[in-house]
């Protein structure tokens, strides 16, 4: 694919330059974190669209399209759901505290310094997973178009290119950035080749009818759904990433309309990356086992050539888009709630230079470790919701249930402790790690408020 690597240069020109010039920009920690609360509608909900648009819905939502069928698109309606919830209920109160992070918000919400540390250092755990989520995936995308590339050699490439611009502009580079990629994303995959790989594959009539049962099908059912809608919908409402978009917002009703339209985008994304997927499998290039079940492989050897290349950089500035921000809003939260506080300057140096840890830390992981891309992504979005989850949906209405602040904290070890356990030991029994991990966070703090009004 000889103009890929053009297209790759010029690409990552422009990123780099995005850095640079709003590196100028950057005054302190406010302005690294959120951007100085300056993002519009459009820089707000293109951001919002391009992070959550990522690895989950490009490259985990082609291997369970594939598994699934069309069915499989609860797994990014799950997605969408938790924007319109933070949009309904949350983004409004969350962006008039005036806080920087989604721990600093946690502590606001509790007045409690020792759980903001808390949600700290369980936000910036489930980033590392994420990071090396999104670190392999690119790599794979980088690989299958340069065939020739090692596999490591292009994961420390791209997370240095990825690290020089974010750490340079942060919020604000990375949202410029996103508006870019979501152009990129929107034009080649929905506008290009869904109707492409459709049309190739004559029709959506055309395709196999079991593989277009809706609402569910022989292989996914109530129990899957309900398990998605918690594992993807609650971090798509709370997490550190959409939270620190929201918190970057204008005002108020800047971060309300940003949610509706990242979620309307996704939803769309996602059932466009099912339809193609399908479209692919139904002219035999596509199946549920080996390399071809993957996306990158997918594009390269449905559309070869020079449409393949523009199509390999759409796939991979879905991923960098959401790199970029999991990567800014770690080093935003080590910055501005681990370390002690210091000046706007200093506290920025550190956000820059945990960073540089960070990303180096992700890329460790995705090296050292043979678990593939789905393990990681559940790994982490399962000590996110099943740890955090609870306590932050509930936090806006602390008073009115009682919540105290010691019940919070065993909220938050018991609900996230049990997720990983039982993630770690593959689902025993079939038990759902986040059904039960996010069950036994809200009786934990359903019994504490119903023991502290007993006390009253």
């Amino acid at each position: 694919m000889e103009l890929f690597p053009i297209l790759l240069l010029i690409y990552l020109g422009v990123l780099l330059a995005i850095g640079v010039f709003t590196a100028r920009r950057v005054q302190g920690g406010d302005g690294y974190a959120v951007a100085g609360r300056s993002l519009g509608t459009l820089r707000c909900s293109s951001t919002l669209a391009a992070t959550t648009i990522s690895g989950s819905a490009a490259m985990v939502g082609a291997r369970l399209a594939l598994e699934h069928g069309l069915s499989s698109v609860w797994f990014n309606v799950a997605g969408a759901s938790g924007l319109l919830v933070l949009g309904g209920l949350i983004a409004p109160a969350a962006r008039r505290t005036g806080c920087r992070t989604l721990p600093e918000l946690v502590g606001v919400l509790y007045d409690d310094p020792y759980l903001r540390r808390l949600a700290s250092v369980t936000s910036v755990l489930a980033a590392v997973a994420w990071l090396a989520l999104l670190s392999l995936a690119s790599a794979q995308v980088l690989t299958a178009a340069l065939p020739g590339l090692d596999a490591s050699v292009a994961l420390v490439l791209l997370v240095l290119v990825m690290l020089v611009y974010t750490a340079m502009g942060g919020q604000r580079a990375v949202a410029d950035s996103d508006v870019v990629q979501l152009g990129i994303l929107i034009g080649a995959i929905l506008l290009v080749a869904l109707p492409l790989a459709l049309s190739r594959a004559g029709g959506l009539a055309a395709l196999p009818r079991e593989s277009l049962s809706l609402p569910f099908s022989t292989t996914l059912g109530p129990s899957t759904v309900l398990t998605w809608l918690l594992l993807y919908g609650i971090p798509h409402a709370i997490g550190p990433d959409v939270q620190s978009k929201i918190l970057s917002a204008r005002d108020e009703r800047t971060a309300r309309r940003s949610c509706i339209v990242a979620a309307m985008l996704k939803a769309l994304f996602g059932v466009g990356i099912v339809l193609l997927v399908l479209s692919a499998r139904s002219l035999g290039v596509a199946s549920a086992q080996g390399t071809t079940g993957t996306l990158p492989a997918i594009l390269t050897e449905l559309f070869p050539g020079g449409l393949g290349a523009v199509l390999s950089l759409a796939l991979l500035a879905v991923l960098m888009s959401s790199w970029d921000s999991v990567a800014l809003t770690a080093s935003a939260i080590v910055a501005n709630d681990l370390l002690p506080a210091r000046s706007d300057r200093s506290r920025l140096l550190a956000a820059r230079l945990s960073a540089v840890v960070l990303a180096g830390a992700g890329c460790l992981v995705a090296l050292a470790s043979r678990r593939d891309l789905v393990s990681f992504f559940e790994l982490g979005y399962t000590l996110f919701a099943a740890g955090l989850g609870p306590v932050i949906l509930l936090g806006f209405w602390r008073g009115r249930i009682g919540l105290g602040r010691v019940t919070a904290r065993w909220a938050v070890l018991g609900g996230g402790g049990v997720g990983v356990i039982l993630t770690l030991l593959e689902r025993p029994q079939g038990v759902e790690p986040v059904v039960a991990g996010v069950l036994v966070g809200f009786a934990i703090l359903v019994g504490g408020g119903i023991r502290t009004r007993l006390v009253r």
